[in-house]
């Protein structure tokens, strides 16, 4: 995975494989890296690094402006 960077970190597994399946759909691989007990952790909060979300380094741009867009839609009006 040398080419792949780290786009963003998340708390639980769960959430970056949500975004994993977005960024899917739009044509962008990602890969999911590190442990949270597949996501059975009682104490996700004591996980040191969190799970992080990486792409391609070719699809970075394009991950970051879908990434950004999924900010948007979810801050309140």
């Amino acid at each position: 995975m040398t080419d792949f960077i780290t786009i963003s970190v998340y708390p639980s597994r769960m959430e970056a494989e949500i975004v994993k399946g977005l960024l899917e759909s739009e044509g962008i691989q990602a890969v999911i890296t590190g442990d949270d007990s597949d996501g059975i952790n009682p104490y996700p909060m004591l996980q040191s690094s969190g799970i992080e979300l990486k792409v391609p380094k070719k699809g970075e741009e394009k991950a970051k402006i879908i990434l950004r867009s999924l900010d948007n839609k979810n801050r309140p009006v």
